[in-house]
């Protein structure tokens, strides 16, 4: 369970990341948050792929160590790469900063 809760965090920040993007290329800006949440978002893709590689080979000793933690720093740099995306997109597009922190609400419910 713990370790869906991180993947949600990590599907999560992907939706934001994509909205994110989305808006600065319709906008023709960049941003280094952007780059920085998506550089990000990979390390926390490529840890979880390793965590469920170990949970597949048996490894308890990996999993039980890394799970609390994928599940505690995903959920925190989740959110905060959602609010990063907050203030890029900002009042400029007032649907799309809506359904951002929609989503935003969404995770913080899933984690109570």
């Amino acid at each position: 369970a713990r370790l869906t809760v991180a993947n949600q965090g990590i599907a999560l920040a992907e939706i934001a990341f994509q909205k994110g993007f989305q808006f600065l290329k319709q906008h023709q800006r960049s941003s280094l948050a952007i780059t920085t949440s998506y550089a990000y978002h990979l390390a926390m893709r490529s840890l979880m792929v390793y965590t469920c590689l170990a949970v597949d080979q048996g490894d308890e000793d990996q999993v039980s160590l890394l799970t609390p933690i994928l599940k505690s720093y995903f959920t925190e740099t989740s959110c905060q790469q959602i609010q990063c995306v907050q203030k890029i997109i900002g009042l400029f597009d007032y649907l799309l900063y809506s359904l951002i922190i929609l989503f935003l609400k969404c995770h913080l419910i899933i984690l109570t």
